[in-house]
């Protein structure tokens, strides 16, 4: 019989228990990570959810109009897209519509939509590895319900995408700070290509990627110098992907250009502050303020409380321990603040860029909030910290849902009004109707242009100096687009002996006959009416000075069209 010696036979049972303790740590570690699957893919079924009842049917605004027409062709100079051109954006849109046969605005709003629910799991995950399950939880849920970023997953625009843009940029640059640069070039390449979709995330994010890589470079040796040489290479190699078929489909740099300058000094003559002073500040600032509010609702005023707790607590306190990625979001926030600022704010849906970035801190002020509120008790700042973080989810429905002019209206109401307007302009023959629209706004030129098609469409306004005349036209021959119109508006060619249909009440300030014209509404909205003029065969349109004559003549359909509303089918009721 063999002697076990009492060594081993004591090593034993606290080997099995090693091991049950092991395998204890291997489940409770696989539990938790399944937990935190699950719960980020349900953060993106919710997404998805709550969008795609919603989400608009027809293109929302003039943006998304100009997108879907540089999907069908291709053209930054007549603004097919507008310049810079988003060529990842819109190659992507035509691949989908190819693959699938859908229709341009279905295939861009699904985009939107997937981009949206990918971010809402995206910052669960990144503020829960960052701050804590609660501040996954607090930041999800809030933009999930924010009211801006909720009406633009609806539609087809790439602001649902850029905060994702921003999101990942931030993340593989914090992961790339906290390893020494290791991960840089990943961080480069990624942020390089980010400006295919939207060109201006790479500009905002290239600061932080600058400084990210000087620290790693102060940090290390050698390597630290190969990482930044090859992150540069990268960073560049990934933005030429992009870059260089944008600029040969422009015509070439010279084209590109200066196609992008004449709607860079258009769109920021009213903003940027060298030209517009501290009224362009004002209008800037105010813009800035509006979109916060209303992606952030009521948490964006406990943003600053705490903020500013921690300014007066000052030196007293030792040094946060979120320190790195508050100056990293910092960072990346940074340019495009002072970019809106100063520069130019198209729509507060710029704002949403830094919105994620900002939500990261949603768990750890709402805390920090609890604690200062309540001293004792950690049960209770626990439900202090729940409740209000409910407030902020209710305060955001209500935004969203309840004002009479509502954000979850606005997509709503502009499919009834595009898809009214649409069935009653088909009432009229194309071969004998020509439309007039105004040149710029969402109900004008390139909405009929798009819509209406086989109909020719002409834009009609005022010139800079004040002159009335044809901006641009989809006939055959005439400028579709064309900045230099805004300032020196072309003569007026309209077909006499046809039928003139205008769509929009601006088209009326530029005319000086308008006793010649009849209404009809086609819809319940204030601004579903159009106005008809029957153009004499022998006395074509007229300029003069600041004014426009259509020199109308007595319309077949004079008596039968005035003021009676047109049914959804398009016939006169």
């Amino acid at each position: 019989m063999q002697r076990v010696d009492p060594g081993d036979a004591a090593a034993v049972p606290g080997f099995y228990a090693l091991e049950a303790s092991a395998l204890l740590w291997v489940r409770g570690l696989a539990w938790t990570r399944a937990r935190v699957v699950v719960v980020a893919f349900g953060f993106a079924v919710a997404t998805v959810a709550t969008r795609f009842p919603m989400r608009g049917r027809y293109l929302f605004n003039w943006d998304a109009l100009q997108f879907a027409l540089g999907i069908q062709r291709f053209d930054l100079a007549t603004h097919r897209p507008h310049p810079p051109g988003y060529i990842g954006y819109i190659y992507l849109g035509r691949l989908l519509t190819h693959l699938t046969g859908a229709t341009i605005e279905t295939v861009l709003t699904a985009v939107s939509i997937a981009g949206e629910a990918a971010t809402v799991a995206g910052l669960y995950l990144v503020a829960r590895r960052l701050f804590g399950e609660f501040a996954g939880l607090a930041a999800a849920l809030l933009l999930l319900s924010s009211p801006l970023y909720w009406m633009y997953g609806e539609t087809a625009l790439t602001y649902g995408l850029e905060p994702a843009l921003a999101l990942l940029g931030f993340w593989l640059l914090y992961r790339a700070s906290r390893q020494s640069g290791r991960r840089l070039v990943l961080a480069a390449a990624v942020i390089g290509l980010e400006g295919a979709i939207r060109e201006s995330s790479e500009v905002f994010l290239l600061p932080a990627l600058a400084t990210v890589a000087l620290v790693a470079l102060r940090r290390g040796g050698p390597a630290s110098r190969r990482t930044v040489a090859l992150a540069a290479a990268a960073v560049l190699g990934a933005t030429a992907l992009w870059a260089l078929p944008l600029v040969a489909l422009s015509g070439g740099l010279p084209a590109y250009l200066r196609v992008s300058a004449e709607l860079g000094a258009r769109v920021t003559a009213n903003s940027a502050i060298w030209r517009a002073g501290l009224a362009g500040l004002n209008l800037d600032t105010s813009a800035v303020l509006n979109g916060l509010m209303m992606s952030l609702g009521i948490f964006l005023p406990l943003l600053l409380a705490a903020g500013l707790l921690r300014l007066a607590e000052g030196r007293a306190l030792r040094p946060p321990p979120d320190r790195g990625a508050v100056a990293l979001v910092a960072l990346c926030l940074a340019p495009a603040l002072v970019t809106y600022l100063l520069i130019h704010i198209g729509q507060l849906a710029y704002v949403l860029f830094g919105v994620p970035l900002l939500l990261l801190f949603a768990g750890p002020v709402l805390t920090r909030l609890a604690t200062l509120t309540l001293r004792r008790g950690e049960l209770a700042r626990g439900r202090l910290r729940a409740t209000a973080l409910g407030v902020c989810v209710v305060a955001n429905l209500a935004v969203f849902f309840v004002p009479a002019n509502s954000l979850a209206g606005q997509v709503r109401a502009r499919d009834l009004h595009v898809a009214a307007v649409t069935t009653a302009v088909r009432w009229f023959d194309p071969s004998t109707t020509v439309l007039l629209t105004d040149p710029e706004g969402p109900s004008s030129y390139r909405t009929a242009m798009y819509y209406l098609p086989e109909y020719d469409v002409v834009a009609v306004g005022r010139d800079s100096h004040g002159r009335a005349g044809e901006m641009f036209s989809n006939r055959v021959g005439a400028p579709e687009y064309d900045l230099a119109r805004f300032v020196h508006a072309g003569p007026l060619h309209l077909p006499a002996g046809d039928l003139a249909v205008i769509l929009d009440d601006a088209v009326l300030r530029s005319l000086g006959d308008p006793q010649w014209l009849e209404t009809s509404t086609y819809g319940p909205g204030a601004a579903d009416r159009m106005y008809f003029a029957h153009l004499a065969p022998a006395d074509p349109p007229l300029n003069h000075g600041d004014l426009i004559y259509l020199r109308g003549s007595d319309c077949p359909c004079r008596g039968e069209l005035r003021g009676r509303p047109m049914t959804r089918r398009g016939s006169p009721a």
